[in-house]
């Protein structure tokens, strides 16, 4: 076997030893951190949307929910990039790039368990779902993904901001 061979194969039982050690530690966990990511269910009437729940939750919502929410004066955090939210906005959303003077900017605004909705350009767009489970690792219980984004709120003629 050549030295290169055989560095290989090191290299490559190390790479497997590790991902073996990562998931029995995975499994002994008190609660273990899902191989797979959960996929996020979209719901469309406000019965349906539990916002008391005692587990942290991110629940996918439709326009016409995002509408409802938006006249109730729920807060709406645009996940996209600040010179994007410049250009135009969910009216009173906010939106920074540092994620920890978001997360201060939450936190003065409303409660660690109060419901706000989170949004991103569209549903192609993967921000608002990351930056969603980086809040709820955060600690906020209450996320709504509005999966349908900046595109479908103008798409729809719905009210915009624009901070030029």
């Amino acid at each position: 076997m050549s030295r290169s061979q055989n560095l290989f194969y090191q290299i490559l039982s190390i790479i497997l030893a590790s991902i073996f050690a990562s998931l029995i530690f995975n499994q002994l966990r008190s609660k273990p951190l899902p191989l797979l990511k959960e996929r996020v269910e979209i719901i469309s009437e406000l019965e349906n949307l539990n916002i008391a729940s005692l587990e942290p939750s991110i629940t996918g919502i439709n326009i016409k929910l995002a509408l409802k929410l938006f006249e109730e004066k729920v807060l709406f955090v645009d996940a996209r990039a600040e010179e994007y939210y410049r250009e135009g906005h969910i009216p009173n959303a906010i939106c920074n790039d540092d994620f920890d003077i978001l997360a201060e900017q939450l936190e003065m605004a409303i409660g660690m368990d109060d419901p706000f909705v989170v949004y991103c350009s569209d549903d192609d767009c993967g921000s608002s779902e990351d930056l969603s489970y980086e809040l709820q690792s955060y600690g906020f219980t209450n996320i709504l993904l509005f999966k349908g984004g900046w595109e479908e709120w103008m798409g729809t003629g719905l009210p915009m901001e624009e901070n030029e």
